[in-house]
Formats: C-alpha cells, structure tokens, sequence
C-alpha cells in the first residue's frame, strides 16, 4: 500500500463508521476573523460537493458534465467495476454501488455527512480543521529514537513520516492525516502561509467574484512552480474549496482517497503525482480498465480527480465551460461567476 509523507501525501487505513458526523474547527490555531473566514470556505466546499452529487442524480444533467465525468475518471466495460458516477457518489454522498469491485472499499460515509458543524465530542468518522503545525512536536521514544508526536491525539507519529512541522514548508498549501487509531478523528492542517495569501486575494461570497477574470492568474502562482506542474486554466482558476475538497477526500468519511502516482514504479514526487487536470487526465487514460495491480493509482482513487470535477460542475453550472484540456470558459450569461484562484494541496 502507497504510505502518504507529509506535505505530499496521506495515510490510507482502516475505515471505521461513526454517528452524528461533522467537522469541528480547532480553536486554538483558528482564531478570529480566520476561523469566520476558513469556516465560510469549508461551508462552501460542502455546497460545491453536493451540487455534483445533484448533477449526476440528476438524469437530465447537462452533456458537459457527463463528459467531464469521462474526462476524469475512466469508463470499463467490465460491469464488475463501479462506473465513474459511482465512484464520485461514493466519495462525496456515502453511496454504495450495486457491485462492489474485488479491491475496491465502499461502505464509508460520504463527505456529505461531515458537513455540520460541531464544537466537541468528536467521533472517529469527523474532521477537524486546524490552522497551524503547533500540536506537532519532536521528542525522543522509549528506545531513545527521534519522533514526532501529535500533542493533541498523545500519539507518536510512525516511523517513516517526515516532520510534520515542515509540512507546510514550499508550495504546499494543505495536508491531511489519518491517525492509525481507528477511535481518533481525520485532520486537515491548512497550511498558515496559505490561508494568509487566500484572504489577501478578498474572496466575495462563496463562488462569485467580479469583473476581472484574469486578474487573479497573474498572483496565483510562481511561474518555476507552474511551469513544474503542466497547471492549466482549470486548475489555477479555481476557488479555495477545491483545496478542502481534495482533503475531505482523504478523510475517513471520505474513503481515504490518495495522491495517485502516475507511474507506479516511478517514486514519489511532485511529477509523478497525479496533481492538476493534466496529470489527472493522463491516469484516466493509462487506467481506462482497472485492475488490482494498479488500483491505488487509479482515477477512481485520486483526490484531485474528485476536487476538479466538483468545481468544474460548479464552472458548468454558472454556464462556464471546461475543454478536455483543462481550457476554462468564462460564462457569458452572468456578470459573476466562479471565483478563480490555485491550489496546490497535498
């Protein structure tokens, strides 16, 4: 099994299941008018996600979003794997499919049932945001080794997991961790650099901004970092949500979804990861079959693959469009629209 570090990558274990499920954020790292503002995007995140479980229940959906489904996540012809609807419901609503394919795990909530909030008495099957690394600190085990232990959970972190505290170090914006205790609760760290460049750019309301369209591209992101990345328009016009998405689908309610490598055998790194509409596409293409031998790198299994297609339904629902390039549309029937910003997320 694919073991996540952090900064890059998330662990994937167990599923437990869990009642009255929600999402809590941490108080002590979220202060002010940043936990106001982090809870109005996580809010939104949870909008944008179910309007794509409303679109594919919808059998009168629009053709683009059916081919952004196909774009994104491959289509068998073996009836004995999930379809790619089936694999976003499954993800985002909790929704079992009719046949559950021999190494695939259904059975977990959904993201939709984290989306209220709660103020204690997490449950393993929650999400708790936090808005710094200050829980994580380095102390020495009883055999005299270096760890890492998350202060909150007591819990050393394993062995071959980097330093938490570095995580947000460079162009990650968010990370996502799984504790091996199956009792304890999934965690999303937005990265403190992230968020204060996010409220920088004076997001509106949940999904709309103004006049200017392209304004926003030239501050998203470094040009070296672009460039490493083969980003398109799709990926750098997208909101703030759709870095909570991609971590909501690393959650245990979520299905614990990975960073999918685009060569299995090609290690870990940032191009060997199916980040962006791109890279996300191309493992479509190479996995149009799954099989058990590649099924953890597979579209069905990538948490970008879900986050872009949530906000490419919400692009198509504005009357936007997005190619099978990743080339954004902006919609010309309204003044506001989808608000554009980057992500780059573990």
């Amino acid at each position: 099994m694919h073991k996540h570090s952090f900064g890059l990558l998330v662990f994937a274990l167990a599923t437990t299941v869990g009642l009255c499920r929600a999402y809590m954020i941490d108080e002590a790292t979220c202060t002010g008018d940043t936990r106001d503002w982090l809870k109005k995007q996580i809010d939104c995140a949870f909008n944008v996600i179910e309007a794509a479980v409303n679109a594919l229940n919808d059998n009168s959906r629009d053709e683009s979003i059916t081919k952004l489904l196909d774009i994104l996540i491959a289509t068998s012809d073996d009836n004995t794997y999930v379809t790619p609807a089936q694999a976003v419901l499954a993800r985002f609503d909790g929704v079992s499919p009719g046949n559950n394919p021999a190494g695939m795990r259904f059975g977990y909530p959904g993201i939709l049932s984290m989306r209220e909030e709660k103020t204690d008495n997490l449950q393993a099957d929650d999400v708790k945001f936090y808005c710094s690394t200050d829980r994580f600190e380095k102390v020495k085990d009883s055999a005299g080794n270096d760890r890492f232990r998350d202060n909150e959970f007591e819990e050393l972190l394993p062995f071959d997991q980097g330093d938490p505290r570095k995580a947000c170090d460079g162009a990650t914006m968010a990370f996502t961790y799984v504790p091996e205790d199956t009792t304890r609760w999934s965690t999303i760290t937005m990265c403190p650099w992230f968020l204060n460049y996010a409220r920088e750019l004076k997001f509106p309301e949940c999904g709309t901004f103004g006049d200017k369209f392209k304004g926003l591209s030239a501050k998203a992101l470094d040009e070296p970092v672009r460039i490493i990345l083969g980003y398109t328009k799709m990926d750098i016009y997208s909101l703030f949500d759709k870095v909570i998405i991609h971590e909501l689908t690393h959650t245990r309610s979520g299905g614990e979804t990975w960073d999918s490598l685009m060569d299995p055998n090609g290690g870990e790194g940032l191009k060997n990861t199916a980040y962006g509409f791109k890279n996300c596409k191309e493992i479509r293409a190479r996995h149009a079959v799954v099989g058990d031998s590649v099924l953890p790198n597979t579209p069905q299994n990538n948490a970008d693959t879900f986050a872009l297609f949530a906000s490419g339904v919400r692009l198509i629902n504005a009357g936007g469009a997005v190619d099978e390039n990743g080339k954004v549309t902006k919609p010309t029937n309204q003044k506001r629209w989808p608000l554009v910003a980057i992500e780059f997320e573990a």
